[in-house]
C-alpha cells in the first residue's frame, strides 16, 4: 500500500493518492463518478431544479409568467432568449438536463410576446385615436 498523499481540490483535507472519493467531503474526484454518483433521482430531477442551467429554469418561469398581462411581454421575451441559451449551455454539456423547460419557454413566449405586443400597440393606437 502506498504512503503517497494529495489534498482533495474539493475540501482540501489530505487524503490518499490512489483515493477515488475523500473520505472526509465524501465527494467523487473524478468529474465523470461526480455527476453519475451525485444525480438526483428521478422523482426529485422532476421536482428539484438539480442539473439544470439556471437558464432554462428562467425560462421556464418566465414562459409562466408571459400569460400575465402587464410583465407579459417582457416575461415573453425574456423567456425566449433564456430559453436559446439554455439549448446552447445544454448542447455544450450534454449531461445536463432542463431541455423541456427551455422549449416551454420559447413555445410559449412567442405567441404571448406577440399577443401582448399587438394589444399594446392597439391600446396606443387608441388613445391616440381619441385625442
Amino acid at each position: 500500500m502506498s504512503d503517497a498523499t494529495k489534498t482533495c481540490p474539493i475540501c482540501g483535507e489530505t487524503i490518499r493518492d490512489v483515493a477515488v472519493k475523500c473520505r472526509y467531503c465524501g465527494e467523487y474526484l473524478d468529474p465523470e463518478l461526480r455527476r453519475k454518483h451525485n444525480r438526483p433521482s428521478g422523482v426529485d430531477s422532476a421536482v428539484m431544479p438539480v442539473g439544470r442551467p439556471v437558464s432554462a429554469i428562467a425560462a421556464g418561469y418566465l414562459g409562466l409568467f408571459a400569460f400575465m398581462p402587464l410583465i407579459g411581454f417582457f416575461a415573453g421575451l425574456l423567456a425566449i432568449i433564456c430559453g436559446f441559451q439554455a439549448l446552447k449551455e445544454i448542447k455544450q454539456d450534454p449531461s445536463l438536463l432542463g431541455k423541456g423547460r427551455a422549449w416551454f419557454g420559447i413555445i410559449v413566449g412567442i405567441p404571448f410576446t406577440l399577443l401582448w405586443g399587438v394589444l399594446f400597440i392597439v391600446f396606443i393606437a387608441g388613445m391616440i385615436a381619441d385625442t
